[in-house]
């Protein structure tokens, strides 16, 4: 493998871990303590530290309590993913979490 493939599948393999680490938070539990962050990505814990102390710097994660939670720029850079799709389906996981958790009906209206 010659050094130009090495940096590009390393800034995948980076890529990756940042993605998991994204992944690990949900709307139930939204924030999480560095070793929440080990537990749910499999990752070493140095390299949890590393890569979280990068996305605070960067603004992809803030700092709360004991943990951590996303930033307010990933709901700004997700705003326009939405854009165009339809309410039903975009609600529609987050009806379903919720009925899940709770165990009772979750609807949603939308006036016309």
């Amino acid at each position: 493998m010659d050094d130009n493939t090495q940096k590009k599948s390393g800034g995948r393999l980076v890529l990756g871990k940042i993605t998991a680490i994204h992944d690990a938070f949900i709307l139930t539990d939204p924030t999480l303590t560095p070793a929440d962050i080990r537990d749910r990505t499999g990752l070493p814990a140095s390299t949890v530290q590393r890569l979280v102390a990068i996305l605070v710097e960067q603004g992809f994660l803030d700092r709360a309590d004991e943990g951590y939670r996303a930033d307010v720029r990933m709901a700004h850079w997700d705003a326009p993913s939405l854009q165009g799709a339809e309410l039903v389906d975009t609600a529609r996981p987050v009806l379903e979490a919720l009925r899940d958790e709770t165990g009772e009906t979750a609807a949603l209206f939308q006036e016309s």
